[in-house]
């Protein structure tokens, strides 16, 4: 049998599926509880449903953390991504930050965005010692001292992975994130014709229980997107055209705002983005909220991406400022964003962290 196409799908369905079973056996009661990585996996498999460029993610699993990949159609891979665990409350020491670096050094992925996605906030001592040197990397402006700390780290101080590295911490605990999860699994059941009658809480610890046999194998895992929408029982055709942001949903939601907005200009789309939200579940997920609680109607992923190239749109940041700053990835989407959408502004309304 080729290892290619439908048959490897099915080859890595059976194989998870078989799993399952000891997985279910460590994951029981009525709903399923979720450690942070495992967690971080599934908001993997739930953002390979809602792009519609297709693609897969490969899966390594282990008792605290989960390494994943994500790779486009082509198989180019677009994001690597280690979630680690720990007990709360939960620091991000200096080691896990090389770690993790480390690991991804001996990867081929030129075209990556590295990310450490994690529960716990950063050790005070792991902002000086790690952080600000990745990002000053990332700025193209490291210190002597910097090139001289990665060299005794054992990397070289012209790869680009230091460049590209980012973090994404204070991002659990895991039942927020699975409520993220859940949230728009909600939304991407609802309209679908092969799962309508799916519970949202049912779907998600399905998809939980099948990230966590994923770590019960030993081996990498290779799910595609239309392994991931069997698995949780959606058609992705379904999707295509539903809960866009168009026109009508527009004029909605500029009705539905306070007189300006927030803004100055009278042109300007001023969209609220609550930063906690953001971090625990990416900033499309947090624009969807916001317009959703404008204007009672729910906005898909695709519908999400649409506003992000609205023109004159304003992006107003509520929240803890550290946590969409500097070599977050919070500020990379951002940048992102605005790197495709010039006419874009980004207001932050900070407030202490924690």
């Amino acid at each position: 049998m080729r290892e290619g196409g439908e048959d490897r799908t099915k080859l890595e369905q059976d194989r998870i599926g078989r799993l399952a079973g000891g997985a279910l056996e460590n994951l029981c009661g009525p709903t399923v509880t979720a450690s942070f990585h495992h967690a971080s996996a599934v908001q993997a498999i739930v953002d390979l449903i809602e792009d519609g460029d297709g693609g897969e993610v490969l899966m390594e699993s282990g008792q605290q953390a989960i390494d994943y990949q994500r790779r486009d159609r082509f198989g180019a891979v677009t994001r690597v991504v280690q979630a680690r665990s720990g007990s709360e409350p939960y620091s991000v020491i200096s080691s896990d930050l090389w770690g993790a670096v480390r690991r991804w050094a001996a990867l081929e992925a030129p075209e990556a965005t590295f990310v450490l996605h994690t529960n716990g906030y950063l050790f005070p001592t792991a902002v000086p010692a790690v952080a600000d040197r990745l990002h000053r990397f990332s700025r193209e402006c490291p210190s002597a001292e910097d090139v001289h700390v990665i060299k005794v780290v054992g990397l070289l101080p012209d790869s680009r992975l230091l460049r590209h590295v980012r973090l994404r911490s204070g991002a659990g605990p895991g039942s927020a994130v699975r409520a993220d999860v859940a949230w728009r699994v909600q939304r991407l059941i609802q309209h679908n014709s092969r799962s309508a009658r799916q519970d949202a809480d049912e779907v998600t610890d399905h998809l939980l229980v099948r990230c966590a046999a994923a770590g019960y194998s030993g081996e990498s895992v290779v799910i595609t997107q239309e392994a991931a929408a069997r698995m949780a029982g959606i058609d992705v055709a379904d999707l295509e055209g539903t809960c866009n942001w168009g026109s009508e949903l527009a004029a909605r939601y500029r009705l539905g705002l306070p007189a300006g907005g927030g803004v100055a200009e009278p042109d300007a789309l001023p969209v609220a983005v609550q930063v906690r939200p953001a971090v625990v579940g990416g900033l499309h997920s947090a624009l969807r909220r916001s317009v959703e609680a404008v204007t009672g109607q729910p906005l898909s992923a695709a519908g999400a991406r649409q506003l992000l190239a609205s023109p004159n749109l304003v992006l107003r940041f509520e929240g803890p400022g550290d946590a969409a700053g500097p070599g977050t990835l919070l500020a990379e989407e951002v940048r992102v964003a605005q790197a495709m959408n010039p006419s874009m502004r980004v207001v932050t309304l900070t407030e202490a962290g924690p």
